[in-house]
């Protein structure tokens, strides 16, 4: 998984599938505080050469999301660090 510069950088609307905001939850993160560190211009993401997917590392977490389009993105799961396969 190459690391590339933000591709979510400057995405005004992010969702949260159910499942990711139950999970987010449960670890007591926002949806707000995932939306900042994933479209911040620092933030730095990992493409999964399966799915094509982002990941980000946001703190001890990750968070695996999809760009939709230029200006939306759908944050699909939220997992601590161990839990990755």
């Amino acid at each position: 998984m190459p690391t590339e510069t933000n591709p979510l950088a400057g995405v005004r609307d992010v969702d949260f599938t159910r499942h990711a905001l139950f999970r987010m939850k449960d670890q007591g993160m926002s949806e707000y505080e995932v939306f900042r560190s994933i479209t911040s211009p620092s933030a730095e993401a990992k493409r999964d050469r399966e799915s094509g997917h982002l990941v980000f590392r946001v703190g001890p977490f990750r968070v695996v999301a999809r760009k939709d389009s230029s200006h939306h993105a759908t944050v699909i799961t939220f997992m601590a660090r161990e839990e990755m396969p």
